[in-house]
């Protein structure tokens, strides 16, 4: 299992992470590099453009070829290839290897956008196409309609919802799949939210009592990052996006993935915990940050 480099922490965006440094960013980006990363996942609603823009700045002078840029266009009723040609001047590339559909909006114009994306990977602009936090109905239906190369959600113990059924589908078809917030942007290792990540479903007080169960069985072990890390890998996802902030973060972060068991003595009571704070979500809350889609 491979690690990718998220990027939405380098621009602030949605009430989530404030106070980020455009010097320590490059920074990390520059140490992902170095310590082998070589799939990074940005969007140009990460900052309005600023991580694509950070990103492109340290990836200018590597080879092209050795780096994997996905980036991400949202949906909507016009042709997104305006948005499509400021990423790839913010991103100083000529193509970019995957771009996801960020978040899958009305059906209208989700198909829309889709067949856009389409258009430019003929072209050669892109070359693989992805969903990033769909439902597994929403999955189905745009896979039988376009060609997907991937998809992205979380694979993490704080949303659970149709991951094991989403991960057979991706087998089954050829999907690759990777995984972001594999601790919970935080959250699961007890931090206090204090930006946006308060509205979490996991925060309100129809919550609580089992997000304090599942937060203090992994609390309480003996490396909590290693336990999360531990659980993520048995599911066995392509990619598993890393989102440090500081190099220490990211120093840390590959170095307990790496070293982290598939599994573990707590794998089971982990997944029973999961599932019961995962009940607790609403329903039509279709990911975990709160966007739905129409069939």
């Amino acid at each position: 299992m491979d690690c990718a480099l998220g990027c939405w922490q380098f621009g602030p965006s949605f009430g989530f992470w404030d106070g980020q440094d455009a010097a320590q960013s490059r920074a990390v980006l520059r140490l992902g590099l170095k310590s082998g990363i070589r799939h990074f996942d940005t969007a140009p609603s990460y900052g309005n453009g600023l991580s694509e823009q950070l990103l492109g700045s340290v990836l200018k002078s590597r080879d092209r070829c050795g780096v994997f840029i996905a980036t991400k266009l949202m949906p909507g009723p016009s042709d997104p290839s305006a948005s499509f040609r400021r990423s790839l001047d913010r991103l100083k590339t000529p193509y970019i290897d995957l771009v996801y559909l960020h978040y899958p909006g009305s059906r209208a114009d989700r198909l829309r956008t889709l067949q856009a994306l389409a258009g430019l990977k003929e072209r050669g602009l892109v070359r693989g196409i992805g969903l990033s936090n769909f439902s597994l109905r929403q999955i189905e239906e745009a896979c039988s309609l376009f060609p997907i190369d991937w998809i992205q959600r979380p694979v993490s113990l704080l949303w659970t919802r149709e991951l094991d059924a989403q991960l057979a589908f991706c087998r089954e078809k050829g999907i690759k799949v990777a995984g972001y917030s594999p601790l919970g942007l935080g959250l699961l290792l007890g931090k206090s939210a204090q930006d946006s990540r308060r509205n979490l479903y996991c925060l309100r007080p129809e919550s609580a009592e089992a997000f304090k169960a599942l937060t203090e069985t992994i609390t309480k072990s003996s490396d909590p990052v290693s336990t999360c890390y531990s659980w993520v890998k048995a599911k066995n996802p392509d990619i598993i996006i890393l989102g440090a902030r500081t190099e220490q973060q990211l120093k840390d972060d590959i170095s307990r993935m790496k070293s982290a068991p598939v599994g573990g003595p707590l794998f089971s009571q982990l997944d029973e915990l999961a599932d019961r704070l995962q009940a607790t979500a609403p329903p039509e809350e279709e990911n975990l940050f709160f966007h739905r889609g129409s069939l």
